[in-house]
Formats: C-alpha cells, structure tokens, sequence
C-alpha cells in the first residue's frame, strides 16, 4: 500500500472513535445553549434506545444546565436548567460551580409517594406505570441523572420517551 494512503484509513478509522464522539456532542450541546459554560460529560444510556449518551453539566450565570445528546442521533439535544434559589420548588442550594451530576439507577419510591397497591388515585396509577417503564430501562442498562448542589434535595431526571422529566426526594 503506498505511503499516501495511510493518513486517509487512519482519519476513517478514528471517525468513530469516543474522543471524536465526544467533541461531536459538545458541538451539538454548544449550539443548543451556547452561553452555558459546560464541562465534560458523563456518558451512558440516558434515552434508554440501548445506545450511549452524553450528559453534561453547565452553569451560566445563577443557573446550572443538564444537557443530554443523544447517541443514536447526536444533533437532538435536550437542555434542563435550574435556577439557584432555594425558595423555589425547582431551586438549587449553594452557588452554580458546586453543582454536580451522577447517573444512578433510574425508579421511583412508590411507597415514598404514598402509591402503595391499595391506592387507586389516578396521579399514583400514573406513578406506578411510570416506576413500572423505569425499572425496565434499568434491567436493560438504562440510568437517571441525580444533580446536587448545597444542601437542597437532590434533582433526579429520568427520559420518559419523549422528554426528560425530574423530582425530587
């Protein structure tokens, strides 16, 4: 093979490797909120699809950012933000560079809920089908997102097929 040649299997060869995989979601994430700052992601199977994700942690201003790329179509692109104030329902404790995220197994507490098998509430109908999607999506692999800051419970996010959706504990 000549000499020429080899630069061009090689630029082939790495397309598809996670380093170029990684920059191809921070240029996706970048274009859907380009003044977060946003730092390297974490990567796993977020969607659910059985493909791997990249999760992101970002902060601008008084607010941290959870962007998610999706692996199985890496310019759709999801960004959940979340204002630093403990008086709000959605608010984080303690400054936006204290942030954190951390994948954990994806469910919910139906006991915690107050949706035990008694209950026929349609809002705890609606919790265990719910809990019922996510503990299939972990047997398969699948994982949430926990996002922390200060001393404010937790965020969890989970994909509900569609969008992502959070609560907290």
């Amino acid at each position: 093979m000549t000499d020429w040649l080899w630069p061009i299997i090689a630029c082939v060869a790495l397309a598809g490797t996670p380093a170029t995989r990684v920059a191809e979601a921070e240029k996706a994430i970048r274009a859907r909120a380009p003044g977060v700052q946003w730092r390297t992601p974490l990567v796993a199977d977020v969607t659910f699809d059985g493909r791997a994700d990249h999760v992101f942690l970002g902060s601008s201003g008084n607010t941290s950012s959870v962007g998610i790329v999706d692996g199985a179509r890496g310019d759709r692109a999801w960004v959940l933000e979340f204002v630093h104030d403990p008086a709000r329902a959605s608010g984080l404790c303690g400054a936006p560079g204290d942030a954190t995220i951390a994948l954990e197994d994806p469910g919910i507490d139906l006991a915690e809920l107050g949706c035990d098998d008694a209950s026929d509430d349609a809002s705890c109908e609606t919790a265990r089908r719910t809990a019922a999607y996510l503990r299939r999506a972990a047997e398969r692999g699948g994982k949430g997102i926990v996002l922390s800051a200060g001393d404010c419970d937790a965020v969890h996010v989970h994909f509900d097929g569609t969008s992502f959706r959070w609560w907290r504990r």
